[in-house]
């Protein structure tokens, strides 16, 4: 396993996230087989990491059977968010990482995958706030993909939290584990820390909770990774 900074290394938590996680062999083996895997295995890592904080003196899954995590494709229907130099819809992007997760989410049974959506609808952002707080959620992830049509320069994947949430601390703590683990994929650069948005999903959220740009679909190279 990629080291985690000093406070992540007790023994019970690595023992935690050895127990949710494939070997960092098996991993780099997933990374040829899908491209989406680096990220489905992060998050994994991850929501480990989350919930060794939240019961540390506890077994992953005693206080439940599975760590439930909602994960939203955003955009969707008649919002078609950004549109790529090849005219792919970022909502059909984020949709087909959503399923790759969804898909990847069956490797581990400790853990519940819930979309917010499954196909091309649309949903209002306080309906996907909502599907968290109906499933009780421990975790909330929405994903997207960027674009900067009068600067193809910008590049890489970006982790936001809100400092509005009721979850901030556990938000932040989940976005750097995100991040380290992210910044091990090779293809494409990965922000240094989470940033500050007070997007609407995220201030709003009844757990802790991630938005992740993974790239711009305004950048070639990007665009090519995603």
């Amino acid at each position: 396993l990629i080291a985690f900074t000093s406070k992540f290394n007790s023994s019970n938590l690595k023992k935690r996230i050895i127990m949710l996680n494939t070997s960092k062999s098996e991993s780099q083996m997933r990374f040829k087989k899908w491209i989406l895997a680096p990220v489905g295995i992060s998050l994994f890592m991850g929501i480990a990491i989350v919930n060794g904080q939240n019961n540390s003196d506890k077994d992953i899954g005693s206080l439940k059977d599975q760590f439930v995590v909602v994960v939203d494709a955003g955009h969707g229907g008649s919002d078609n968010g950004a549109k790529a130099t090849d005219n792919e819809l970022e909502k059909d992007i984020n949709l087909a990482m959503i399923k790759k997760l969804k898909e990847t989410g069956k490797l581990h049974p400790s853990l519940k995958i819930i979309p917010t959506r499954e196909d091309d609808n649309f949903i209002s952002l306080n309906d996907r706030v909502k599907k968290a707080e109906d499933v009780k959620a421990d975790l909330f992830i929405s994903i997207h993909t960027d674009s900067k049509e009068d600067n193809h320069q910008l590049s890489g994947i970006n982790c936001y939290t809100s400092k509005k949430s009721n979850y901030s601390t556990q938000s932040d703590e989940f976005g750097k584990a995100l991040i380290n683990e992210l910044k091990q994929i090779e293809g494409i650069k990965t922000t240094n820390a989470p940033q500050q948005a007070d997007f609407f999903v995220l201030k709003n959220s009844s757990c802790p909770a991630v938005l992740l740009s993974i790239g711009y679909l305004s950048n070639e190279s990007d665009l090519t990774f995603i």
